[in-house]
């Protein structure tokens, strides 16, 4: 979807109870990648666009299902999540952290985690990321018997840098590809420096999530007040915008979740609703609805657009 236009485009049309279309990634303005999974094997597409239309390339097959990916934004690295190994008697299960390189075609793993449970609360959080200038990536699993190594920072050869530990969750890289920021569900927000290995506050409130910055890196946006549990969303959430200079926060809607970014200008969210009390284990738990809210944060602008589906973060 154009966000100024408002002019849409499917892209696939093959989704069904067998083949899932899932983890669309802008590398540029005008190209994305995307899995496609099925029968326990995933692919990696690309989609490139000029005007209304579009093209379509498998550019990877896996050998299994991928957990979580990113690209770099020339299209050289991949890394991914892939989980390899199950362990029965612990219930719990080895993920493997791959590095590949498109014109080598070379595959190898940089780093090995253990996944005890797939989350259930807000604060959870298993996946990777790739710093906009490529150089640097951002691994975490808050999913794990031990708080030893929640996130891991390594260079673009897979070598670690460094490592946090503790209550923390939800990294995402600033646009200087050297600063991400981080949230100790216990003390606050957190900008982390990987040059000097140090950790500066930039807020002592312990209730945002879905943290996320601005392509510029001037602003970053999170929800407020929201909670999620195994039964579903039980409060409700507003989406401010932090900005990270001057320390202002900015109501940008109420009963919104999960702000992300189209360009420093636009976010997409995700709007909830109270639930019915015949759909909800409460009817206090609020639920997503099938509705995309797009917001201009200059001018504050905001209007909706109706989905299919409720849509996935």
């Amino acid at each position: 979807m154009d966000v100024v236009t408002k002019k849409k485009a499917q892209v696939t049309k093959d989704g069904s109870d067998e083949i899932y279309n899932s983890q669309p990634i802008f590398f540029d303005e005008n190209s994305f990648t995307h899995l496609k999974c099925k029968s326990e094997k995933c692919e990696l597409w690309r989609v490139d666009f000029s005007g209304e239309t579009f093209t379509t390339e498998q550019i990877k097959k896996f050998g299994g299902l991928i957990r979580s990916y990113d690209v770099d934004s020339k299209l050289k690295t991949l890394i991914y999540l892939a989980g390899e190994e199950t362990l029965a008697d612990q219930g719990s299960e080895i993920n493997r952290l791959h590095l590949f390189k498109f014109d080598t075609q070379k595959d190898k793993v940089i780093y090995e985690t253990e996944v005890v449970a797939r989350g259930g609360s807000s604060d959870d959080a298993i996946g990777t990321k790739i710093s906009p200038n490529g150089s640097k990536i951002l691994f975490v699993n808050t999913v794990k018997q031990t708080d030893q190594e929640i996130i891991v920072i390594l260079d673009s050869a897979g070598n670690k840098l460094a490592t946090l530990s503790g209550k923390i969750t939800g990294p995402v890289w600033k646009a200087d590809s050297n600063t991400f920021i981080y949230r100790d569900i216990e003390k606050g927000v957190f900008s982390y420096t990987v040059e000097t290995k140090k950790s500066e506050e930039i807020s002592n409130e312990t209730d945002w999530s879905g943290l996320s910055v601005s392509v510029d890196g001037k602003y970053c946006a999170h929800n407020k007040e929201y909670k999620a549990g195994d039964s579903g969303v039980i409060a409700d959430s507003e989406v401010y915008l932090f900005d990270l200079v001057t320390k202002k926060a900015t109501l940008m809607g109420d009963s919104l979740v999960y702000p992300v970014w189209v360009n420093s200008s636009f976010i997409v969210t995700s709007k909830l609703k109270k639930c019915a009390a015949d759909n909800c284990v409460s009817p206090d738990m609020y639920t997503a609805e099938p509705l995309l809210v797009i917001i201009n944060i200059g001018s504050g602008v905001s209007y909706q657009v109706q989905t299919n589906d409720t849509p996935s973060y």
